[in-house]
């Protein structure tokens, strides 16, 4: 058993030293090797526009997911300037809007994939969660219902519409409560359940 263990940890060694930038950047499952895949294919500097935009977007995500929101913001914009028509670069960035309260930007990064692709429910979601951060239960409770109208098992919609209802009374007041965006904040930092707190991160894959 200790030679098959040895001989499977060799053979993943190779592996991941045979693998290039563009398979390196493509894969999430590490995100040390992703964002030095990422990196060396952005160095390259020979890749066609949309593809460099997607190693951007990649590597963004990965500094938002790090915390390193000044390094994610940059990457995000290189993106979106080098594909502008690309609606997970504005999805994704408009997470890390949300990430860090600044819900106004966000609003319009989700509106824009939102045009780019009116099927991408997360943006919904995430739309309607910022919305009601800014006290606009309406506008919150009508993104939430049209994300479950594109995906109605988005559980993270079902549960926020019926906990949005239920802490306010009614769907359409004008602003939320001070408990309700309490109990949202707290609920978000503490991601319980299921049913997290908002739609993930959204990475792309080179074309080789």
């Amino acid at each position: 058993m200790r030679i098959l263990a040895t001989l499977s940890a060799l053979l993943l060694v190779a592996s991941l030293a045979r693998a290039g930038p563009v398979d390196d950047c493509n894969q999430a499952r590490h995100l040390n090797r992703q964002l030095r895949g990422c990196t060396a294919y952005i160095r390259q500097g020979k890749a066609a526009p949309e593809n460099l935009a997607t190693a951007y977007l990649n590597r963004a995500n990965i500094y938002a997911q790090r915390g390193k929101y000044p390094l994610a913001f940059g990457d995000y914009a290189s993106a979106a300037a080098l594909d502008p028509r690309n609606p997970l670069i504005r999805y994704n960035r408009g997470n890390a809007y949300l990430d860090t309260r600044q819900y106004k930007l966000a609003i319009a990064d989700y509106t824009r994939a939102i045009e780019l692709d009116a099927n991408i429910a997360l943006a919904y979601l995430n739309r309607g969660i910022a919305h009601e951060r800014r006290g606009n239960i309406g506008a919150a409770a009508r993104d939430y219902r049209q994300a479950l109208a594109i995906d109605p098992a988005a559980q993270a919609a079902q549960w926020r519409l019926k906990r949005l209802i239920k802490v306010t009374g009614r769907e359409e007041r004008p602003k939320a409560s001070p408990m309700t965006v309490l109990i949202d904040r707290v609920l978000d930092v503490a991601k319980k359940g299921r049913h997290g707190a908002r739609g993930g991160r959204r990475f792309q894959r080179l074309w080789k």
